[in-house]
């Protein structure tokens, strides 16, 4: 199975000196680029360096069994302390932590600002996830 083109394009984005190989952060950084939000234990056993092909085939592997919008969802409902389908720029900020992304709050409150048009403080974060994906 061969990977879509967006694939390739973050891996030559991330790809700096063009030899055919990404390593250490910019590996976990390519996969999240692509949509893809890999588990601890697959963070953890990600080799120091891929090669095109070795990413290819990873990333093909994930693809085939991953569904990043509901993985997503599922992300946020965790931190989801009302159940009521929105979260919060406090609870925001632990989903980003949670996923590896350390944010200011300056940043995390860009982000609701961005998906909260109405200025409640609080975001639907099924749009959000729509919204991330775009």
């Amino acid at each position: 199975m061969s990977c879509p083109p967006r694939v390739r394009e973050a891996f030559a984005l991330f790809d700096n000196d063009g030899d055919g190989e990404i390593s250490g952060r910019e590996i976990l950084l390519t996969i999240r680029s692509c949509g893809v939000i890999p588990t601890q234990e697959e963070m953890k056993s990600l080799p120091a360096t891929m090669s095109w092909p070795d990413f290819e085939a990873w990333m093909s592997k994930k693809l085939s069994s991953c569904k990043p919008e509901e993985d997503l969802i599922k992300a946020f409902k965790v931190f989801d302390r009302s159940n009521d389908g929105t979260i919060s720029t406090d609870e925001l900020s632990q989903v980003m932590i949670a996923l590896g992304e350390l944010l200011s709050d300056e940043e995390v409150k860009g982000m609701i600002k961005d998906a909260d048009p109405n200025g409640t403080g609080r975001i639907q974060y099924a749009n959000f996830v729509k919204m991330l994906l775009a």
